[in-house]
């Protein structure tokens, strides 16, 4: 296909591109692109493999041959859900107008810029609620925004806590901020961010605020209030819940918990995650389950909505992401578009499809990208309330 007009807007693109490259995309740029995602189908179901080794035992020693260990490897699975485009129209008069002007090519960037935002804060968004929804637990008061205390960093702390106890991997974790959170982190905590005692100011262009406890520190304009169901009360725990547990018989509340909602129990500190599946007798928790044993009677308490900052490993949360699809017949692309480019963001690794479709008088850009995302290892993500 003739790729003759997109040459001539090229550099529109790619100045948009470059502005939204240096806005905060703290949740993209903190999980894993999910491989093997070019070839599925809206819905199809995208394998994402892990594996564990075996369990610790003496040492063989001997001749006879090695016995079968109970390492394994498993398959999570995902899909892509989500086909979205954005649109910009120019009409020859309109361009003829603004040519005269001499600020085609400024008006045209700032357009391509607010496409790729626009479709960029949706695919942000998504994997916020998605690190909410699969959780294991919380720490932190809910109406109090972190970092409050000049000079303490209990709340980073307490997040490295939780992801230590839960065995995630020391490497690769982030905390990724709200807005509210960010703020007092700046104002409270500067001489964390100073450039000789971060390390260097790269990481600055990278959008990592600081690198300390073991997270790159990032911030997301998409970590506002998680709007929770607030209408479940007076649950309680039906029979002897034991430590580890992540299925608990509940009884006589009302209304319904949803995956998301903050949970605590009667004599237990801990604050949980629900997780999908719970209904009105049944509470599912992310993992890892209880942290104690939970007696019978024991009195739920569950939370509204929040702000959560997020802390995670790479590999708590997959996002498969791609161009949408064209037919293709003997090797040709079979649709109407004049011309079609695809355009990497070397920050955040989205290719999006920028193709060109002409009418009447008038052209029409579309901005395209398919996405799906998925918490495939929950234990590895806390959320820090505020």
């Amino acid at each position: 296909m003739a790729n003759e007009h997109i040459d001539l807007i090229r550099r529109d693109i790619m100045l948009g591109l470059k502005e939204v490259s240096n806005e905060p995309t703290g949740f993209i740029q903190s999980v894993n692109t999910a491989t093997g995602a070019e070839g599925a189908a809206i819905g199809d179901q995208i394998k994402i493999p892990s594996g564990t080794a075996g369990d610790v035992e003496d040492t063989p020693v001997g001749y006879n041959m090695p016995t079968e260990g109970k390492s394994d490897v498993n398959a999570g699975t995902m899909a892509i859900t989500k086909s979205k485009t954005v649109k910009i129209d120019w009409k020859g008069e309109e361009q003829k107008a603004v040519m005269n002007s001499g600020v085609m090519g400024t008006v045209l960037a700032q357009q391509f810029a607010d496409a790729f935002r626009k479709l960029r804060n949706e695919i942000e968004m998504d994997v916020y609620k998605e690190a909410i929804a699969g959780a294991s637990r919380a720490y932190g008061t809910i109406g109090t925004t972190p970092f409050g205390t000049s000079g303490s960093m209990a709340d980073l702390a307490n997040m490295k806590g939780i992801l230590d106890a839960n065995g995630t991997s020391p490497s690769s974790r982030t905390i990724v901020l709200s807005p509210a959170a960010e703020i007092n982190l700046l104002s409270n905590q500067m001489n964390m961010i100073k450039v000789n005692e971060a390390g260097s100011d790269a990481l600055l262009h990278q959008g990592i605020v600081m690198p300390t406890y073991g997270f790159n520190v990032r911030s997301s304009a998409a970590g506002n209030e998680y709007a929770a169901n607030a209408d479940a009360t007076g649950f309680a725990v039906n029979g002897k819940a034991d430590k580890g547990a992540k299925e608990i018989s509940v009884d006589g509340g009302t209304g319904s918990i949803v995956a998301g909602n903050i949970v605590s129990f009667a004599g237990d500190t801990n604050k949980y995650v629900a997780g999908a599946g719970s209904t009105s007798t049944k509470l599912i928790l992310n993992p890892n389950g209880l942290r104690k044993e939970t007696a019978d009677d024991s009195a739920i308490t569950v939370a509204g909505g929040y702000t959560a900052s997020v802390a995670l490993h790479r590999n708590a949360i997959a996002l498969a992401i791609r161009p949408p699809a064209v037919p293709v017949v003997n090797g040709k692309e079979m649709d109407t578009a004049i011309a079609r480019e695809y355009v990497t963001d070397p920050l955040t690794n989205i290719t999006y499809e920028v193709a060109v479709y002409a009418g009447v008088r008038q052209v029409q850009y579309q901005i395209s990208v398919c996405w799906g995302v998925k918490a495939v290892n929950g234990e590895h993500i806390a959320l820090l309330l505020g």
